[in-house]
């Protein structure tokens, strides 16, 4: 597409290379006495759908445009010739990182900054193992195991819930379902212990059922990923 720069005086500074496609030389922008920065980058995989291709020094760049209400955007504006116009970035696509959740319990995850889409995977609690008055044994039921991509606002709290297993039972004493885990809008349940016909019951790829007998079931996860190609 072809984009036409606003009003802005527009810079480019401090020659050199940085984190990979990532290029310590950078894009400033000033208008009045208000100056911002923003990075610049020698491949289009960090900038996203939309960029400005630029050459510094003979060298091929880009720099990654969104929305004006991007938490990213910067005071510079250009404008595509349709009339659409875009923000200046103050930086691309955040590096993929991963978020771990195992131990049962409840936590807050917080959006950062620039992040909008995150890949979810929920995985719920093993129900307990079970040992009958005659000694007859039977393993707990698995939770269901759920991944989905979900939209987020950069800088917002999420709850995130890791579903325990299940204690176990034995003679009068039952074992006890998985538990269910959440976030982000996604949910899992864990597996059931004992189901009317008497047999415990898994639901995925979560947690592991406990081993046949008085054993707990294994607790759930949570991974939350974002970044990168996400």
């Amino acid at each position: 597409m072809l984009i036409q720069v606003a009003w802005y005086s527009l810079t480019v500074q401090n020659c050199g290379c940085h984190n990979m496609a990532e290029l310590a030389k950078k894009l400033y922008i000033k208008k009045g006495t208000t100056q911002q920065t923003a990075k610049i980058y020698s491949t289009t995989t960090e900038v996203g759908n939309a960029y400005v291709h630029l050459i510094v020094d003979g060298v091929h760049v880009y720099m990654p445009l969104g929305g004006t209400t991007d938490s990213r955007a910067t005071i510079g504006r250009v404008k595509e010739t349709s009339g659409t116009q875009f923000a200046i970035l103050s930086s691309g696509k955040p590096p993929y990182h991963k978020d771990s959740y195992t131990s049962p319990g409840t936590y807050t995850w917080t959006c950062p900054s620039g992040v909008t889409t995150a890949r979810v995977t929920v995985a719920g609690g093993g129900s307990g193992g079970f040992e009958s008055v005659f000694g007859i044994k039977s393993a707990g039921g698995s939770g269901a195991l759920v991944t989905r991509t979900a939209s987020v606002s950069p800088n917002s709290t999420y709850t995130v819930v890791v579903g325990a297993g299940g204690a176990g039972g034995r003679g009068n004493t039952y074992p006890k379902d998985g538990g269910t885990s959440s976030a982000l809008g996604v949910s899992a349940r864990g597996g059931k212990a004992l189901s009317s016909s008497g047999e415990a019951v898994s639901y995925g790829n979560g947690g592991a059922g406990g081993a046949a007998g008085n054993n707990y079931g294994s607790p759930g996860w949570v991974y939350i990923e974002y970044g990168g190609d996400i």
